[in-house]
């Protein structure tokens, strides 16, 4: 499912899918679910953020959104990607958001408990 996030001035659509955790493999040689679990960190240690890494998560979910029906469509590099956003702004709403499209994506092992 798409979604759209408003980080600062700009309105990005992205997708989680399996092939989103591809996409980040592959830019950053590291793990999505990997490094979605060291934010877990900021509830005791607030100086553990690190901006890059959810722009990094935005990153891969905005090509699985712009490629996924087009699998041979180029999409920028990382920096070119970057290079494009204008003003940001990481208020709690927009870390949330993020973070809720991917936990939405990779963990609902709790789901058919919520309807039964």
């Amino acid at each position: 499912m798409t979604k759209t996030i408003r980080l600062g001035d700009n309105d990005i659509q992205v997708r989680a899918t399996a092939l989103t955790l591809l996409f980040y493999k592959q830019a950053f040689k590291k793990d999505l679910l990997g490094d979605l679990m060291t934010l877990q960190a900021l509830e005791e240690d607030i100086t553990q953020f690190d901006g890059l890494i959810l722009l990094q998560f935005m990153y891969a979910m905005a090509k699985t959104e712009a490629v996924s029906e087009n699998l041979g469509k180029s999409y920028p590099t990382f920096e070119q990607w970057l290079s494009k956003l204008n003003r940001l702004d990481f208020s709690g709403e927009e870390i949330a958001e993020m973070v809720e499209v991917i936990t939405d994506a990779y963990f609902r092992g709790n789901e058919g408990e919520k309807q039964g």
